[in-house]
């Protein structure tokens, strides 16, 4: 996978909040691989998402994850005496959508106003394959084109005219 942002435009933004939002509250509470993945599942089994055929069997799945860490961790409090664990790895699950929800539109705009290159395997897992129409693009891009490249300043030129004009 392969996202490449030119060096004045480094996405540092989403990276403070990811170490401030998942990595030290994941790390006060010792999260493991296992622990991760099962929360990650439990995002990506969501049955009131577009355009699913079986919501029972997302559902099912869901609840699969749930049990699992319930077992992981009553199993785990054997050894610690870590209190409601898994009610606090539940609380982590709105930063860890919140975050993943913000790159995914960090890198939708990067790559609509040309700031970034997204290949087709990032495209296909994190923006869904929705490929932006490209009049649009153009059209957003046209009033600051310099040189068949957007730059930075008639990016943001760009869009306060249109904000303005809103």
């Amino acid at each position: 996978m392969k996202l490449s942002f030119p060096k004045n435009m480094r996405p540092t933004c989403v990276v403070g909040r990811i170490i401030d939002e998942l990595v030290l509250p994941m790390r006060r509470l010792g999260v493991d691989l296992c622990e991760y993945v099962a929360l990650k599942a439990i995002l990506f089994f969501n049955p009131v998402a577009r355009d699913v055929s079986d919501p029972n069997s997302v559902e099912n799945a869901r609840i699969a994850c749930l049990r699992a860490i319930e077992r992981r961790c009553q199993r785990g409090s054997l050894i610690t005496s870590s209190e409601c664990r898994s009610g606090r790895l539940l609380l982590l699950l709105p930063s860890l959508q919140a975050v993943a929800q913000q790159m995914v539109e960090d890198v939708q705009l990067a790559r609509l106003f040309g700031l970034a290159n997204v290949d087709s395997l990032m495209e296909e897992l994190i923006l869904h394959d929705e490929r932006p129409d490209r009049d649009v693009r153009q059209s957003l891009a046209s009033p600051c084109q310099m040189n068949e490249s957007i730059t930075v300043e008639s990016a943001t030129a760009s869009l306060n005219g249109i904000a303005n004009r809103v």
